[in-house]
């Protein structure tokens, strides 16, 4: 069975949120609801997100702003075999709007599964030049909505089923995904009979 785990923004996701609205029309999605203490460290949110991963090996993650990054660092740093893919929504470039002073900037490492960075061209927390930065960093197919703001409640994004198309996406290219760098580490085999 799929699961798709949805991890707003530190400072949660309002109810008209598309994450609110993907876990009231799917029954298996969830909602990461956070503590308000926005005093912690990258790792410590990287914690609290793989303590909601279940054990299933069909966790599919839905990551929105700031968040984004954590959940980076999550699949670079711990082991999540519970963890198939993730779709990243308006990465926040950390340097540029830090609310989360301790935390780092996202890695630039290709994650261990598939994933997706979907952005705008007008996101006031993130260019559309760094959003394509960061997915070429961590390996992740891309794709630009155009003018669609914060991708947010604000910016009209309440009902969002093509959030939801775009999970599937992830979905169907995780059966069959392996690691393009993985073709390089393999060395030739030789046979001697």
């Amino acid at each position: 069975m799929t699961r798709t785990l949805l991890v707003p923004d530190p400072g949660g996701a309002p109810t008209n949120h598309w994450q609110i609205w993907w876990a009231d029309v799917e029954p298996d999605a969830h909602v990461i609801h956070w503590a308000n203490s926005m005093d912690v460290t990258q790792e410590a949110w990287a914690s609290g997100i793989a303590d909601a991963i279940p054990a299933e090996p069909d966790t599919f993650l839905v990551a929105h702003g700031e968040i984004c990054a954590i959940v980076a660092h999550l699949l670079v740093s711990l082991a999540q075999p519970g963890v198939a893919g993730a779709l990243f929504v308006a990465p926040t470039n950390l340097d540029r709007n830090n609310r989360h002073s301790k935390m780092s900037v996202p890695p630039g490492e290709e994650l261990s599964v598939p994933t997706t960075v979907v952005a705008s061209r007008t996101d006031p927390c993130t260019s559309i030049g760094e959003a394509e930065r960061i997915a070429a960093g961590w390996g992740s197919k891309f794709i630009d909505l155009g003018d669609a703001g914060h991708i947010d409640a604000a910016s009209g994004f309440g009902p969002w089923p093509d959030g939801i198309a775009l999970r599937d996406d992830l979905i169907i290219r995780a059966r069959s995904y392996v690691r393009p760098s993985l073709f390089r580490e393999v060395p030739a085999q030789r046979w001697v009979f």
